[in-house]
């Protein structure tokens, strides 16, 4: 018998080449089978409501698109929104008509995802109307190209092909990185040749910091066994991948799944932190937290995660001791200063979160953020004439760093939706101005825009911002409470029922 089974050794390059060939191709097969299979098994809540309102007939749909802010179960603003409408028609005994809303809003989103996806959930909702709330993502777009253009070759459908390229992309991006902070440190010779690369760098817009993270994370990589590091960079890959579709718990597997075969590495603690913080797991988000501390006591960014997980959880004091031990380390970090000037605003310690947000605008007068912090602070405190002039300059400021990519993405969004023959509402987000967003559209006709400013600046100044924001992730606003969607859904649907319904 054995003398019929070849040895391997005898077999020529060709058909070692073919068994390599089809060895390669059985396992991306594998792995694009799972990854549709996995796709499939952790279909999320709200897609399973989404699909629903297919089955419901005589229904005017309406869909929501947009980032975490558009996202959530039942506190979300599209879910209030249907609600809300479908009550309106019978309190004011309106024609009668049922709304569907659709909430298509991904954590993590940007528009030009939202864009990406667009074609497939026009196809499969078919609604007569879409709102859009999107763009704050977008300032995090670097390094790859605007992928909003629906692209038909044929391995841009394979979830396997994509991972790969999301991987490569990860590797050409560092590597631009490199380039970049080199170039930053020769444009900032002076510092340089005084011997303050650090200064130069973060001049030039980069965290030396977190480079010198990348080249740590990749000495501990290299003193792996080729398989052991290959295992742990695909976990790593695919858990960032579900970080950025909002989906935790299949992030939060892999991290874990990392974390077994890896040597403490401080990064795989910190990504698990954020994910466990964004699940609402505090308990086990400062315990990741707390190991990449151990691990790397100069690990400024873990220190700003805490303590944000603190401030939901309303430990102030513990919140703001965080935050300082993060300007400790990098005392020019302007986010940090934001954090902090937040920490003190929800104890309403009005003084030191002024001092701490103006040290954040001395350290970058562009950063929109610390005036919007300013401007949420003056209103609070009940001095509007000063958070109107704040105001303007976060607006004046947002308008002028506002990303190609979101004016580019909205027109092609219009577009798109003229040709169908869909309605198109824009929402702005509380707290900003909608003149940024009416310019997008400048000599355009037929959008319905809704304004937040206004009527989220008198809730915030009559009662406070706590009761309509979790947080300030984006400087001037943040995720809404139920109160905070209920409002921004209030608002939608008084618009939609006036100018869009003429009633």
């Amino acid at each position: 018998m054995t003398r019929n089974i070849p040895n391997p050794s005898r077999l020529s390059i060709g058909k070692k080449i073919i068994l390599i060939f089809f060895g390669m191709v059985m396992s991306l097969c594998t792995l694009e089978i799972g990854l549709r299979i996995g796709g499939r098994l952790f279909l999320s809540y709200q897609e399973y409501i989404n699909r629903l309102a297919i089955y419901k007939k005589g229904t005017f749909r309406i869909m929501c698109l947009g980032e975490s802010t558009t996202a959530g179960g039942n506190d979300s603003y599209p879910f209030q929104l249907e609600t809300i409408l479908n009550e309106e028609i019978l309190n004011r005994n309106l024609p009668k008509v049922k709304f569907s809303v659709i909430n298509k809003g991904i954590v993590g989103d940007n528009s030009s995802t939202i864009l990406s996806q667009l074609e497939n959930n026009l196809r499969l909702y078919k609604p007569q109307m879409v709102i859009a709330m999107m763009g704050i993502n977008d300032k995090h777009i670097k390094y790859y190209e605007d992928i909003s253009e629906r692209n038909t070759f044929l391995f841009n459908r394979l979830r396997s092909f994509r991972l790969l390229r999301l991987i490569w992309k990860d590797i050409m991006s560092k590597q631009k990185r490199e380039v970049f902070c080199k170039t930053a440190a020769i444009e900032n010779k002076p510092e340089a040749e005084k011997g303050d690369i650090q200064s130069g760098l973060m001049k030039g817009g980069i965290n030396p910091r977190r480079v010198n993270l990348e080249e740590m994370i990749s000495k501990k990589f290299r003193e792996l066994k080729p398989e052991v590091a290959d295992s742990v960079s695909r976990y790593l890959a695919l858990g960032l991948l579900y970080k950025s579709q909002g989906k935790h718990l299949e992030s939060e597997r892999q991290l874990l799944n990392a974390a077994d075969l890896a040597p403490p590495i401080e990064f795989i603690f910190y990504e698990l932190g954020r994910c466990y913080r964004n699940l609402g797991r505090y308990v086990q988000a400062e315990k990741a937290l707390r190991k990449a501390i151990d691990l790397n006591p100069q690990y400024n960014w873990a220190y700003l995660v805490l303590g944000q997980c603190y401030q939901r959880q309303k430990k102030y004091q513990q919140a703001v001791e965080m935050f300082k031990k993060a300007l400790e380390i990098e005392p020019g970090s302007d986010a940090a200063y934001i954090a902090l000037g937040w920490a003190y605003q929800y104890q309403a310690k009005y003084q030191e979160a002024e001092a701490v947000f103006k040290k954040a605008i001395e350290l970058n007068p562009n950063n929109y953020e610390a005036y919007g912090g300013l401007t949420v602070l003056y209103t609070a405190a009940g001095r509007s004439d000063i958070a109107q002039e704040y105001s303007e300059k976060a607006n004046r400021l947002s308008l002028q760093y506002y990303p190609a990519v979101t004016v580019q993405n909205y027109q092609k969004l219009k577009k798109n939706l003229d040709q169908r023959g869909i309605k198109l509402i824009c929402v702005q987000y509380p707290l900003h101005s909608i003149e940024p967003l009416k310019r997008i559209f400048e000599g355009q006709e037929g959008i319905i825009f809704v304004d937040n400013e206004k009527i989220f600046r008198e809730a915030v100044a009559k009662e406070g911002f706590k009761e309509y924001f979790l947080d300030m992730f984006a400087g001037d606003f943040g995720h809404c409470t139920y109160r905070g969607n209920r409002l921004l859904a209030e608002n939608i649907a008084r618009v939609l029922l006036k100018e869009y319904l003429n009633k």
